[in-house]
Parts: structure tokens; sequence; C-alpha cells
């Protein structure tokens, strides 16, 4: 083999332990080579190819977390025993629950067996797996020493990574294929180890039923009494630029969730952006700069943050939630109906944001237009000229407007002719006007009602202002 070729072969191994020994950015740990005894030293840096390739020539020996930033890419079993009939018993009792195992020789006392996931995949999706290989391997007498992840641990532990020297014994860590013999070229060994998803059955947030070994969901598919919210929560980002509103919004919800436990509150965090991030960023609602390790500790900090700070109420006039909200909603009239204890009224109106800014989210008619309907409110109480179908009629001033309402007078014909628009004023046909009041009045008097608020006009309303029809 030509020197070049070495070196590729070489480089494309580095990049192939890099991308399945290590979640991207995770930190590493390595020892020294040719010691009476091993330790290797945490190194608080982002493990990169350079030292990789330094533990395949031998000059150190790298080990990987098993987890980092509550990502995991694999699940290893570390065995302290040559007695190869039960590492191929724990390979064989792994292979028959889905788990293809992969061995490979430690260098010193034992072997590993590795089960490589197609993706990094949440800690807490990863524990329950490992729990279930833990009592698997216990249920055929298998001795281990120790299985990365633990069951119940924080992912701290590390464990060393193949192709390089053992730092005692010096010799080489390599695979072993399915007859247990030491693997001759490791390149085409490693482009055909198998990878599982632990994601594949839907929800990815997964636990073992230990009688019967069925994986089943954690967390509820309610988190709130809110459709936007849980929208949110089963579906991920609903808009562009919601990724941080969106957090928040879950992070709170989830802290005020009677359905999800105390101590699991922030594997419910990280379940969520492990879930909806991928789709979220193709459907171009995340920044192409943001990665998902990122986005995960983002929201770890949220929920701390709510912690410290105590949760707000869910309500999409909050500043901190509303973009996120308003962009999931799913039924803004009821969902502004049960604030308002049922009514259908003015007040329900303001809820809505019908008299927000023109150009304001949702968008509204302006203040301007709601100062001049109370306005008109006042002369309905105080000037009413007729009875008419119920309602009662009235004439409406420019002049009188512009006093009541402080608004200029073209400011009072721009807004008079917004709130005929969207039906909160209507204007009654001349042809309907009684002889005796046409009589009394010139024939260029116009008349007005303010019909009664309710669900039709209201739900009118909102599809003029908000759909543009």
């Amino acid at each position: 083999m030509t020197d070049l070729k070495m070196a590729e072969t070489e480089l494309f191994l580095a990049r192939w332990l890099l991308q399945h020994y290590f979640v991207p950015g995770s930190v590493y740990n390595y020892s020294q080579v040719g010691v009476g005894s091993k330790v290797y030293v945490r190194v608080h840096t982002a493990i990169s190819v350079d030292q990789i390739l330094r533990h395949l020539r031998g000059e150190i020996s790298v080990a990987a977390p098993s987890a980092h930033n509550n990502m995991v890419v694999n699940i290893s079993v570390d065995i302290d025993s040559l007695n190869m009939t039960a590492v191929a018993l724990a390979r064989d009792t792994l292979k028959s629950h889905g788990f293809p195992a992969v061995i490979s020789f430690s260098g010193g006392k034992g072997y590993h067996l590795t089960i490589f996931l197609s993706k990094p995949t949440p800690l807490a999706v990863v524990q329950p797996v490992s729990r279930r290989i833990q009592d698997e391997l216990n249920r055929v007498g298998v001795t281990y020493c120790k299985i990365s992840p633990s069951a119940n641990g924080s992912g701290g532990d590390c464990m060393a990574i193949p192709l390089g020297l053992h730092p005692e014994t010096g010799k080489r860590c390599c695979f072993l294929d399915d007859n247990l013999n030491p693997v001759d070229d490791p390149l085409a060994f490693v482009q055909a180890i198998p990878k599982i998803d632990l994601n594949a059955g839907g929800h990815p947030l997964v636990e073992v039923d230990r009688e019967t070994g069925e994986i089943k969901t954690v967390y509820p598919k309610i988190i709130s009494k809110k459709p936007c919210i849980n929208k949110l929560w089963q579906e991920g980002l609903q808009a562009p630029h919601t990724r941080h509103s969106a957090t928040m919004v879950i992070a709170n919800s989830v802290k005020r969730s009677n359905l999800i436990p105390p101590n699991q509150k922030q594997d419910a965090v990280i379940d969520w952006v492990s879930r909806i991030f991928e789709k979220s960023k193709r459907q171009g609602y995340i920044s192409p700069d943001t990665d998902l390790p990122y986005a995960i500790s983002e929201a770890q900090r949220l929920l701390k943050e709510y912690d410290r700070t105590g949760t707000f109420g869910e309500l999409c006039s909050n500043e901190l939630f509303k973009n996120a909200m308003r962009s999931a909603c799913v039924d803004e009239y009821r969902c502004k109906l049960g604030q308002n204890h049922g009514s259908a009224d003015y007040r329900l109106m303001r809820r809505l944001g019908i008299f927000a800014a023109p150009n304001a989210t949702p968008k509204g008619l302006g203040k301007s237009a709601m100062a001049i309907y109370e306005a008109i409110e006042d002369i309905v109480e105080d000037y009413p000229v007729f009875d008419w179908n119920g309602q009662q009629a009235f004439t409406l001033s420019i002049q009188e407007l512009v006093g009541l309402s402080s608004c200029s007078r073209a400011t009072v014909i721009n807004q008079r002719k917004k709130l005929l628009e969207v039906g909160l004023l209507v204007k009654i046909p001349k042809g309907s006007i009684p002889a005796n009041i046409r009589i009394k009045h010139p024939p260029y008097v116009e008349y007005y009602y303010l019909p009664k608020i309710d669900e039709g006009l209201i739900t009118t309303i909102l599809n003029k202002l908000r759909e543009g029809v």
C-alpha cells in the first residue's frame, strides 16, 4: 500500500471514529502510552481529527465520554474477561434483542461490545436501553465491568476507543469479525457496521417494560390546556425565528405540567428539542448556524431560568411567548372566549387584538379605530334616533366624532371607513328608513347601527383582518 493510500485510510478511520464515538463538540479523555498505570485525563476542549490521528499512530490513547450535552452516539459494554465463550454469548444475546453489537479487543484484559446509533440520541432515551442490556446480560450470566452510558448516571464516564494502543500493554485495540478473529481490513469493516435508530418507533423517548420487554413512551402528548402549546410540543416550530420563544413556551409548560415528574423535567425538554430539531430546521424555522447540542443546552438553560424566576401564565399576550404561540394558534376565537369567561363582547374583541396596530402580529384596526368605536358607543347610548329591527339607529357627525375621540378629521373619516369594511359599523339603506324619519331630516343624512357582538361578527372580522378576505 502506498504512503498516500495509507494516509487516506488513516484519515478516513479518524473521521469515522470521531463521528461514531463522539457527539459533535464533545470533550475527550486521553492517556500517555507506555505507562505502568493508565490514567485518562479529561480535556475540556472539543475533540478533533488531529487527536484521533495521534491515537491511531499510538502517540496517545483517547477515550470517549459516554455522553456530551446529554446526547449519546453509542452504547458500550466493557467485559473484563478474556473468555471468548462469554464474549460470544453476550454478543449473541444482544443481537437476539435487536442490538447488533460489534466486538473490539481492549488491548488489555477484556473486550468491548459496542452498539452504534444512527444519530446523536438523548441520554434519557438511551438509558432505558442500557438498563435492558444490563438485565439481559445478567439473565444469561455474563459478567461485565460497566455499561456506558449507565442506566442511571449522568454520562460522564469514559471508555477507550478502538484502533489505538493500550496505555499499559502497548497492544493494538482491534475489531473482531463474526468468527471472533482480529479484523485485517478495518476500513472495509467499519463501513459495513450496522447502526440502529432508537427513534424509529415514533415518539423518541422510550422506556422498557421489564416484564414484557416492550418499549413504551414516557411523556404525555398533552402538556397544556392550550391547543397551541400542545401543537408546538407535538409538531415543533410553526414559523421562522420562533425557536427561542417556543423553547420558553415548552420550558414553562413542562415546568407547570403535573403529568411530568419533577426529576424528568429536564429530560422532557431535551426530548422535545431532539424530536423537533431536524424537522424545524428542514422547514427553515431554525437558523442554519444553530446546531442540536446548542439548542439542547439553551433549552436546559431556559428551564433553569424558570427554576429561578418562577413560571409565567400561558397567555399569548405574554411578550416572551406570543410569537411562538400565535404561530401555532389552533382556534383564536375559542381560546380568547375561554379567557373571557365565555362572553362575546367588546372586551373579547380587545383580547383578540382587533384594535391592535394594523402592522402588528396579529393584525388589527388600530387604536384610532378603537377610540372612534368607543365614541360611537357613547352616541348610541345618549342620542339614538329610532329603533330599526331591534337596533338603535343613529346619525354620525364627523365633527362630533372628532371631539369625542380626540382624532383629526381625516383620521375619523378613514377609521370610520375601516369600521364599515369589517362590519363593526353598519349603514342602514335609505329605503329602509321610516317615512316619518326621512321627513324630519335632510335627504343627505345617513343612519347607522352597531351590530350585536357575537361569534359570527367576530369571526368575520378576524377573517378579514388575519386572512385578508
